[in-house]
């Protein structure tokens, strides 16, 4: 049970930071704003696995936490800044 919330919850993440990395990226189409956002992406993934580590950590181990999602969360993130910023920046 609580893995799946935890995998759930970071591809929800993913899907909301994909979403706002793209406008921001299509608002401000420099490279310094795109590593910035790629690094901004890998930082809230620690800390959202940091988190619930904390919160279930009688069930799951550290590395649990941190492998569980972590392709949900890249691929979804990575595929709605794709099309997002499709179509921010044609817009």
């Amino acid at each position: 049970m609580a893995l799946d919330a935890v995998y759930w919850t970071k591809f929800v993440v993913g899907m909301g930071y994909g979403v706002l990395a793209a406008w921001l990226a299509a608002s401000n189409p420099t490279p310094l704003i795109t590593y910035l956002l790629i690094i901004g992406a890998a930082l809230l993934y620690v800390i959202v696995a940091e988190v619930f580590w904390r919160l279930f950590d009688k069930k799951l181990r550290r590395r649990q936490s941190y492998l569980n999602g972590l392709g949900g969360y890249a691929g979804m993130f990575l595929l709605v800044w794709i099309l997002m910023y499709n179509l921010f920046a044609g817009a």
